[in-house]
C-alpha cells in the first residue's frame, strides 16, 4: 500500500500540469499569432521557424531569471536568527524555481527535443515482441512485420534517420501547405526509402492540396493565409497560375506512386489490418482559432468562424487560417460520421488527429477529439498510431490499445524526435 502511495505521488508529481505551461502557450500564441505589443515599438510579430529558437530560449531565461530571483532575495533579507523561520522563507521562495525545473525536465524533450528518448519509446519494440508471444495461440509466431512510424515532417524529411522495418507509416503533415512542389518532393524521397516492403500515408491538416474540398478556393489564397512558410510567392502571377493548374486534390494524389495513399480505406499487410483516416477537428488555442486546416471535420466551429467569400477578420486571421467558404461546411459528414467509418477489430488505426485525453496535453490543452476517443471503444485497435500535438510525442497504453504519437517535429520545428518502431506477428490461419 505505501508503495502504491508513493508512486501515485510520483506520478502526479511527475505529469501533473505546471502554471509554466500556460505561461508559455499563451506567450508563444501572442508571439506567433495576435502579435505582441511594445511601447515605443508597436506590435511585433514573429515568424514561425525564422524566430522558434529565438522565443524558446528568451521565453526559458527569462523564466529562469524571475524564478531566482526570490531565492536570491530571501538569502540576502531572510531572518538569520529565528533557523524555522528562516527555512520557511527559503522554502517558499524556492518553490517557482522548483517548479520551473519540473516543467524543464518534463517537457525537455517531447517538446523541445532535448534529452533523452523517453522510456517508453525506447521499450516499445521489445513490449511489442513480447505482447505478440503472449497473446499467440500456436507457440511463438514464426513471422514478424516491423512498423516504422513518423509524422509531422514538414518537408524536413530528407533530415530523418530511418531505422530497418518492412512497413514505413507517416500519419500526416508531411508538407507545410501541400504544393505540388511539396508533394512532389515528398514522394520521391519516399521512392528513395528502397528498405521498405510497404510505405502507408494519411493527410494532415497541413497538406492542404490533398483535399478535395479546398478545391473550389484559390491556392494562392491558401498559401497566403498559411503565412511565410512556403516559397511560393502570392505576388508572382505566373506562379499563382500554374499552381492553380496542379493543385486540384485528384492531381496532388496522383502525384503520391511511391506509397498507399489512405483517405478512409483499409489496407492489408500479411494479414494485418491497417486503416488510414486524414480527418481533424478545428481546434481553438489560447483564443487564437488555429487549425480550420486541410480535411477539417469541424462544420458548426468553420461556419462560426468564416464568412462565405470573405478572408477572415484581421483579429483572427493567422498564418493557419486558410479561407474556407460555407459551401465546404456544407457538403462535408460531421467528424462523428467519419470516424464511425472505421471497422472493428483493425490491428492498425492510423490518424492524424489523437483521441482525447491521450498524448494530446500541447501544454495543458487537449485539443484530442472526443469523439474519436469513444470510437475506440468500438473499434479496439491493437495500435492507434498518430501526430498533429508536436509536443505531445510518445508512447501510451490503455485499454488493450498502444497509442503512438510519432510527430518528428519538436515545438520549435526541429525534427529531433526519433521514429517510432514496434513489431507485429503475422497472423497464423
Amino acid at each position: 500500500r505505501r508503495l502504491r502511495i508513493r508512486m501515485v505521488a510520483w506520478s502526479f508529481f511527475l505529469l501533473a500540469d505546471s502554471p509554466y505551461e500556460t505561461a508559455f502557450r499563451v506567450s508563444r500564441a501572442r508571439a506567433f499569432y495576435t502579435g505582441l505589443t511594445i511601447p515605443v515599438v508597436g506590435t511585433l510579430r514573429l515568424k514561425e521557424h525564422r524566430d522558434e529558437h529565438l522565443f524558446a530560449g528568451s521565453w526559458i531565461l527569462s523564466a529562469l531569471t524571475l524564478a531566482t530571483a526570490p531565492v536570491l532575495a530571501a538569502c540576502r533579507f531572510a531572518p538569520q536568527h529565528n533557523r524555522a523561520r528562516r527555512l520557511g522563507v527559503m522554502v517558499a521562495a524556492a518553490l517557482p524555481l522548483a517548479e520551473l525545473l519540473r516543467f524543464l525536465w518534463k517537457w525537455s524533450y517531447s517538446a523541445f527535443g532535448i534529452g533523452l528518448v523517453p522510456r517508453s519509446v525506447g521499450s516499445l519494440l521489445v513490449r511489442s515482441r513480447h505482447a505478440a508471444v503472449a497473446n499467440g495461440t500456436g507457440g511463438a509466431p514464426s513471422k514478424f512485420v516491423r512498423f516504422v512510424v513518423i509524422s509531422d515532417t514538414h518537408n524536413q524529411h530528407e533530415k530523418l534517420r530511418l531505422p530497418e522495418g518492412d512497413v514505413l507509416i507517416h500519419c500526416g503533415d508531411f508538407t507545410d501547405k501541400g504544393t505540388y512542389e511539396e508533394v512532389k518532393a515528398f514522394t520521391t524521397w519516399l521512392g528513395s526509402q528502397k528498405g521498405f516492403r510497404r510505405r502507408i500515408v494519411v493527410a494532415g491538416n497541413h497538406d492542404l492540396g490533398m483535399d478535395p474540398n479546398l478545391d473550389d478556393i484559390p491556392f494562392e489564397e491558401i498559401v497566403r493565409q498559411r503565412g511565410p512558410r512556403s516559397s511560393t510567392s502570392a505576388s508572382n502571377t505566373e506562379a499563382k497560375q500554374e499552381d492553380r493548374k496542379k493543385t486540384s486534390a485528384q492531381k496532388m494524389r496522383a502525384l503520391l506512386t511511391n506509397c498507399e495513399y489512405l483517405e478512409g480505406q483499409e489496407v492489408n499487410v500479411d494479414g494485418i489490418r491497417v486503416f488510414g483516416a486524414p480527418w481533424t477537428r478545428a481546434i481553438a488555442m489560447s483564443g487564437v482559432f488555429q487549425v480550420p486546416g486541410a480535411f477539417n471535420r469541424n462544420p458548426a466551429k468553420v461556419k462560426e468562424a468564416f464568412a462565405p467569400a470573405k478572408f477572415v477578420p484581421n483579429w483572427i486571421s493567422t498564418p493557419h487560417s486558410p479561407v474556407i467558404p460555407v459551401s465546404m461546411t456544407q457538403k462535408v459528414p460531421s467528424i462523428e460520421e467519419c470516424w464511425a467509418k472505421i471497422p472493428e477489430n483493425i490491428d492498425v488505426l492510423v490518424t492524424h488527429q489523437p483521441p482525447h485525453g491521450i498524448l494530446d496535453n500541447a501544454m495543458g490543452v487537449h485539443p484530442g477529439d472526443f469523439a474519436l476517443r469513444e470510437e475506440l471503444k468500438r473499434v479496439k485497435p491493437k495500435y492507434h498510431c498518430f501526430g498533429h500535438i508536436h509536443c505531445a510525442y510518445g508512447v501510451a497504453h490503455a485499454g488493450g490499445t498502444t497509442f503512438i504519437n510519432a510527430a518528428n517535429e519538436t515545438i520549435c520545428h526541429d525534427l529531433w524526435h526519433a521514429p517510432v518502431v514496434f513489431d507485429i506477428a503475422v497472423p497464423q490461419h
